[in-house]
């Protein structure tokens, strides 16, 4: 738990200058508490075909890395990365076919080679640490770094294997076919932040004028981190934002600042339903205001979408009318569409601290009567009470690479694969409403190119999902498994409130790839963390047994259906949450890492300085999915596309083979590394305001503009009547006794707020 002598000073705050020192929201990664962890980035990667005869190169790409705290500054981190000392790796075959005598060659270097000489499966581990490495810290203690192993798991068939990862059209300037994917440049923003940001003007500005649903911006690109924040203001939130780290495209980079890496894409938690929340890795689609943060560096973002289209990488199930035959799992793209007119405080009830039009420089400002300036926010100031969805929308699906130019980049042809899609209509159908997909080709690259006419849509939200995939079958499946995860208990060591206060009120949730309902709550509520909590002895897991919630609500434990992967694809465990009082909310540390396909059971330690736990899981075997039974057609289809060795020699395809059979790497990320990374930790600054600070701003407010101070007290008499618990009531009585002091008697009246703390003392 917390000590008393930190809860104290997070009530009282500090004292000083508050224009000059006002607080800044915080969620940017590089301004949280920096650990005393370290570990062991493991990448492995093959070269060549996995074809009888041949032989096949495996790397390990792999280093080490600590990551400890200043002795000066607790929130300056000092990174240090060292390649993999030399010798400290052990390479093993663990299983082959039963006729093979090949050995691994070369297990003295960080690359082996290894001949296929059988058809079946070969599994090799590579280990790191095996005794254990030392990395040095300057200035520090030397810290310790114990093994680790990832498996490759290698499947010999005289066929070549499907892509599984979605592939991206990129530009090339000599085929005008991929013209509308030309990269762009990141952008240089104007912006007109205020110096009281979030609390008396806006937070947010649009980075160009917005006029109405046409002024929208699509971003796409891959998501690096996906997580909800810690701590949203009440003056411009209704509850905490849903936050994605996204990566964007060449084609998007316009949309960054020029100091920027990255994108954030945030929308409050109530407007995005867990099952539309993105996985770390999968690529999203999203369309909404473009806009810079004044709390966050300046940076832009999408704040916030309206539609959100999130693609997974994921197995999918052909249903028989696929007409490859029953029992069938191939590779696919499963997309979850979200639309949604509301967004939260941002964009609701024009508030003074929201989303405001981007100012014109050219023309005078926007007065009243009184010479004060009129509220620009967003979508009020255009005449829209919620923000329009009416438009139509388009967004690209993108797939794996077609089964047949797999082959074509061998110099072999082979017949065309259908492409199944489900969850579409074809161009030319007079379906309202409904997603048309159009199949594309740019650069040799297939994908789908997704419209949604919403023009005449009058329902608040909108969803949809698409399922697509090439319908290549195999007998067996492309070896397909069903796995299962568990979270066992979470042994919390700090609940994230401090000894006065009790227990830890968390909302918490975990993350996993099962393909449907990839995050998933485990607790929201009042004094429901602390401890050891085993969940009363009924794991969440993966493919949980059915229970009637009627009879006993708390029996669901579920985490969705069973993870299916193919071979060297990796199991996701993910954590995000954030413990909630009125007075200002703590983070709860995250952790995102990947599992192997081995029966495992482990635990993870989160800790970035906020909110810790222990989370103990299991991976278990899932139900065995069987044979495909083939339709004549697809194995037809699946025999036409066998390949021999003497197909390969002399041809200059080897980056294409490599990166078609490349789907043994193995990405570990260790959970104290990336623990908490992703979380967005936004402060509330006006509630850790001196009485000295509280004046200053309210006074220089009134002085500007008189509308100013009432909004903002308007906000916190409502934030005020929301506190619910003791604790939150006895945080909003101290905050309230330090603004008294600051504002006048005429506001204090004006307001109500005396009757506001008489009932707060009464109902402590």
């Amino acid at each position: 738990m917390k000590t008393i002598v930190i809860a104290l000073f997070v009530i009282f705050g500090a004292t000083g200058s508050a224009w000059a020192q006002l607080p800044r929201e915080t969620d940017d990664p590089d301004s949280r508490p920096c650990r005393d962890t370290s570990g062991i980035n493991l990448t492995l990667k093959t070269t060549g075909a996995y074809l009888p005869g041949t032989t096949i190169g495996i790397r390990s790409e792999s280093s080490i890395w600590a990551e400890t705290r200043d002795g000066k500054n607790h929130n300056r981190c000092k990174n240090t990365v060292e390649d993999l000392p030399r010798g400290k790796w052990k390479w093993q075959i663990l299983e082959r076919p039963a006729q093979s005598t090949s050995q691994l060659a070369g297990t003295n270097q960080e690359a082996v080679t290894l001949l296929l000489d059988q058809l079946g499966d070969y599994k090799i581990r590579f280990t790191a640490c095996p005794t254990g490495c030392q990395i040095p810290i300057p200035d520090s203690a030397t810290l310790t770094i114990d093994a680790e192993s990832r498996d490759i798991l290698v499947r010999v068939l005289a066929i070549l294997p499907p892509d599984a990862s979605p592939d991206i059209p990129v530009f090339n300037a000599q085929d005008r076919s991929t013209l509308p994917f030309k990269p762009t440049n990141p952008t240089t923003v104007s912006t007109h932040c205020a110096g009281d940001q979030g609390i008396m003007s806006s937070a947010w500005y649009t980075v160009l004028p917005w006029s109405g649903p046409s002024d929208y911006k699509l971003l796409e690109g891959r998501v690096g981190a996906s997580s909800v924040s810690s701590n949203d203001s009440f003056l411009n939130h209704d509850g905490m934002d849903w936050g994605m780290e996204v990566t964007p495209h060449p084609w998007s980079r316009h949309l960054m600042g020029s100091n920027q890496s990255d994108l954030a894409v945030e929308w409050e938690r109530a407007h995005l339903p867990e099952k539309m929340r993105p996985t770390p890795g999968d690529w999203i689609s999203a369309v909404g205001y473009w806009i810079y943060d004044c709390d966050h560096d300046k940076k832009t973002e999408i704040h916030p979408p309206v539609l959100l289209a999130i693609q997974r990488a994921r197995p999918i199930s052909l249903p028989t009318n696929a007409g490859a035959g029953s029992n069938i799992y191939v590779p696919g793209i499963v997309t979850d569409i979200w639309v949604d007119r509301e967004a939260g405080d941002i964009t609701n009830s024009c508030a003074y601290a929201g989303l405001d039009q981007q100012k014109d420089p050219t023309k005078p400002p926007l007065v009243d009567a009184q010479g004060f300036p009129k509220a620009r926010c967003l979508p009020d100031s255009e005449g829209f009470s919620s923000n329009p969805i009416k438009r139509v929308f388009k967004f690209n699906i993108y797939l794996p690479r077609s089964p047949q130019a797999i082959m074509a980049a061998i110099g072999k042809t082979a017949p065309q694969v259908p492409l199944f899609i489900e969850g579409c209509v074809p161009p030319g159908s007079l379906a309202l409403d409904q997603p048309v997909c159009e199949q594309e080709t740019a650069g040799g690259v297939t994908y789908l190119k997704v419209t949604i006419d919403l023009r005449s849509y009058n329902l608040p939200t909108y969803s949809r999902r698409i399922v697509a995939g090439w319908a290549h079958a195999a007998p067996d499946n492309w070896g397909v498994r069903r796995w299962n995860l568990r979270v066992t208990s979470l042994d919390i060591s700090d609940d994230g409130d401090s000894l006065l206060r009790g227990d830890g009120d968390w909302r918490f949730w975990v993350n996993t790839n099962n393909g449907a309902t990839e995050w998933t709550k485990l607790m929201e509520g009042q004094g429901n963390a602390h401890g050891n909590m085993t969940f009363g002895g009924k794991p969440w897991e993966t493919n949980a047994p059915r229970c009637n919630s009627a009879i006993n609500p708390g029996c669901n434990r579920s985490l969705g259906p069973a993870i299916v992967l193919f071979p060297n694809q990796l199991l996701q465990l993910g954590t995000s949450g954030f413990e909630e009082d009125w007075f200002v909310n703590n983070s709860i540390s995250g952790i995102s890492f990947r599992l192997g396909q081995r029966q495992a059971s482990g635990s993870a330690v989160a800790n970035d300085g906020s909110a810790k736990y222990t989370l103990h899981y299991q991976v278990l075997p899932g139900a065995d999915i069987g044979r495909a039974q083939l339709s004549p057609a697809a194995r037809a289809r699946y025999d036409a596309y066998v390949v021999k060795n003497s197909d390969l020699a002399g041809g200059s395809h080897g980056l294409l083979l490599d990166r078609v059979f490349n789907s043994g790497v193995s990405t570990a990320k260790s959970s104290s590394r990336f623990g908490g990374e992703a979380e967005h930790d936004e402060s509330l600054p006006v509630t850790r305001m001196s009485v000295t600070q509280l004046r200053q701003l309210t006074q220089r407010a009134g002085q500007e503009n008189a509308a100013k101070i009432n909004a903002f007290l308007q906000r916190l008499k409502r934030a005020v009547q929301r506190a619910k618990t003791a604790e939150e009531k006895a945080d909003a009585h101290e905050f309230l006794k330090r603004l008294r002091s600051a504002v006048s008697s005429e506001l204090w009246q004006k307001h109500g707020l005396e009757a506001d703390m008489r009932v707060l003392v009464k109902t402590q």
